[in-house]
């Protein structure tokens, strides 16, 4: 796994509802990455808050599929010879946290050059700090 992330940049959030998140994006990543390729991981500030990045290598979302990413018990190969496991719900609780957070997830994917989710979390107040939660 390979990833960047600045010293300086820090997010107060639910950790462990963040890790879920992150746990769901990072298992999706490594499941759909062809074998002895990595994980991209990495984190940045914006002009509005901070964008956390989750980039696999894999063969992309079908551009059929795109709009339904984030519904409950969907994947882009429901049939029940598909390779890969999972019950389709990860990405839609995943951004029902982010969302819960203030924030967004989102994808930019290609097919064939693989899936890039990111998390953008917003400053809210003058002090710099990024998504306050209690």
């Amino acid at each position: 796994m390979l990833g960047e992330c600045p010293d300086h940049l820090s997010i107060d959030v639910d950790p462990d509802r963040m890790m879920q998140v992150m746990s769901n994006l990072l298992s999706n990543a490594a499941k759909f990455s062809p074998l002895n390729t990595e994980v991209y991981v990495s984190a940045e500030e914006t002009e509005h808050g901070i964008r956390i990045v989750v980039k696999d290598q894999g063969k992309g979302i079908p551009e059929e599929f795109q709009p339904h990413i984030f519904e409950k018990f969907t994947q882009a190969d429901s049939s029940n010879q598909r390779a890969i496991g999972g019950t389709g719900l990860g990405l839609h609780i995943s951004k029902a946290i982010v969302e819960h957070h203030e924030g967004e997830l989102s994808f930019n994917s290609s097919v064939k050059n693989g899936t890039e989710f990111y998390i953008d979390l917003r400053k809210k107040d003058r002090t710099g700090a990024y998504n306050v939660t209690q």
